[in-house]
């Protein structure tokens, strides 16, 4: 058998070099594939770093704040006329929303829903039902279905009050010179008898109003409704033996938050306190409308004390 030795080395030699370089060549593709990884970790490092990725935040609502209004405005004046409202042009105004830290619909009685109703009544409101009672007065009729209109105005469409109560109210017209009316109501014809008295004279007369008012702020809501903020002061006056009197001027009804207290006043210096002189330590009443349902008529809905 003949042996060719030197052609089997040969072919050895070959297979080792084609080996060899066949691990070459993985070995750089593994060196590049390591390179272009090690590149992109610290490409990403770096571009997270220099430049952080903003978090995404919620969108946050449109907020609509409430505007403020001129105190001249119409709906304004008109409002605080409604809170302010008293039957005696000449004398204090009615203490609901003074006396009360916090008033709501559900504090008002029956007499006090007709009181603040029967500020919307005109003269024409009443018609003469062609009758006389026992003292020959004259017989006037105004309809349940214009008193609930007029309920509706101040505490609107959601009012209840009660008929069986008799009701004695100055009005600030007169029907043959007379402005006192006493309403009862009538079943049969769905309204309120009504006769005229003139009203009683009182000697005594208020040398300054028990409280004093002041608005000083107006507000338009979002949703329509108005704020009105109000400084209030309460004034208490005592005379001394020498004809001249004490003034006691506090922060709240009971007079236990005590602002300010004076003696040897004269009348002429009563008339001078104002509001403007305690502004920064009179109380301050917060009164708020909202419409009444779908309509553009603006209603009582609560007042606030602090």
């Amino acid at each position: 058998m003949d042996f060719k030795i030197s052609e089997d080395f040969q072919d050895e030699e070959n297979k080792e070099s084609t080996i060899k370089k066949d691990n070459s060549k993985i070995r750089i593709i593994i060196a590049v594939v390591i390179a272009i990884i090690v590149f992109l970790v610290i490409f990403l490092f770096l571009n997270g770093l220099l430049n952080p990725k903003k978090k995404d935040t919620p969108k946050q609502p449109n907020v609509v704040e409430s505007e403020k209004r001129p105190l001249t405005e119409s709906n304004v004046k008109i409002l605080y006329g409604y809170v302010t409202y008293s039957t005696n042009p000449n004398g204090p105004r009615y203490d609901k929303f003074v006396k009360n830290d916090k008033v709501t619909l559900k504090d008002f009685t029956d007499e006090e829903k007709y009181y603040y109703a029967l500020q919307y009544v005109q003269v024409e409101d009443f018609i003469f039902t062609e009758k006389y009672d026992e003292n020959k007065n004259p017989i006037f009729s105004i309809s349940d279905r214009k008193i609930k209109k007029y309920m509706e105005y101040f505490f609107g469409k959601n009012v209840k009050y009660s008929t069986d109560i008799t009701i004695k109210y100055p009005f600030s017209f007169s029907i043959d010179d007379k402005n006192v009316g006493t309403m009862k109501y009538d079943s049969e014809t769905a309204s309120f008898l009504t006769t005229f008295a003139k009203e009683e004279k009182v000697d005594e007369t208020n040398i300054i109003d028990p409280y004093l008012g002041k608005l000083v702020e107006a507000y338009k809501e979002p949703d329509g409704g108005y704020r009105l903020v109000e400084k209030v002061i309460y004034v208490n006056i005592k005379q001394q033996n020498d004809g001249k009197y004490e003034v006691i001027i506090s922060k709240d009804y009971d007079h236990k938050n005590l602002i300010e207290s004076i003696k040897d006043q004269s009348e002429a210096d009563l008339k001078k306190i104002t509001v403007d002189k305690y502004i920064d330590k009179a109380a301050t009443i917060t009164y708020n409308f909202k419409l009444n349902g779908n309509t553009n008529i603006l209603v009582f809905e609560s007042s606030e004390i602090k």
